[in-house]
């Protein structure tokens, strides 16, 4: 078994629904790292 990381986003609509919206799937914790902080 392999160990996988997501970049997850919560988003909260007008509406007040929350939703999870998967950003990548990366074989690495750096990999997802260096992700997130070019994502914003």
């Amino acid at each position: 078994m392999s160990l996988l990381f997501a970049l997850i986003v919560t988003v909260c609509a007008l509406t007040g629904e929350y939703s999870d919206i998967i950003l990548g799937v990366y074989q690495t914790e750096s990999g997802c790292d260096s992700s997130q902080r070019t994502a914003h």
